[in-house]
């Protein structure tokens, strides 16, 4: 299942990778993914390689600046007088840079909206995950509080309805997400179908 991954752009310079990755996760470990795929080109009018604001019409109609462009294609371009082919060709060439390595999983900006629930493992067949929806009582040593930890496979739906919560937090080092251990939450949550691991009193 092909994602969207949006990386830090200086990792991404240091690694000449596309900041904007269309691919899938084919393994995972701790801290990385390994993800194969391609670039695509950035819809927020960044370059799709350092991820600068592109100021340049012609850069623009790229999608990546004339220092970026030197890397990952092998023409001159002067960008006053492209033609609308060219534009295209050109646009096609960025998004055809392959993307075939491991990726931390820090350095990932939209952690929390990737689905890691399915990978396509090298026969081409999807693996399917366990579904589940729960909320676990844990207390922090920090502040010595009790909190909701709630974890799910992924889905779209649930991540916008986790979102709603009105105090909330996620934390990729364990992959599940925080809130305080209050009623109105809790009944927040098992509103949204979530099963409850701990008795309410």
């Amino acid at each position: 299942m092909n994602q969207i991954f949006v990386i830090s752009t200086r990792i991404a310079r240091a690694m000449n990778v596309p900041y904007n990755i269309n691919g899938v996760i084919t393994k995972e470990s701790d801290k990385a993914v390994y993800v194969k795929g391609n670039g695509i080109i950035p819809k927020d009018g960044r370059c799709a390689r350092c991820g600068r604001k592109l100021t340049h019409p012609g850069s623009k109609l790229l999608g990546i600046g004339p220092e970026c462009l030197g890397s990952w294609v092998t023409r001159d371009v002067i960008l006053e007088t492209l033609t609308e082919d060219q534009v295209k060709t050109i646009r096609d060439e960025v998004e055809a840079v392959k993307v075939d390595q491991w990726i931390p999983k820090s350095i990932i900006k939209n952690f929390a909206e990737i689905d890691f629930s399915k990978k396509v493992v090298e026969d081409g067949k999807t693996v399917v995950k366990e579904v589940f929806k729960k909320v676990s009582l844990v207390r922090s040593a920090k502040d010595d509080m009790n909190y909701l930890k709630i974890e799910f496979s992924f889905d779209r739906e649930t991540l916008q309805n986790v979102k709603t919560l009105p105090i909330r937090k996620y934390s990729p080092e364990n992959k599940a997400w925080y809130a305080p251990a209050n009623t109105k939450i809790l009944d927040m949550l098992k509103g949204f179908g979530f099963d409850i691991l701990f008795s309410i009193n």
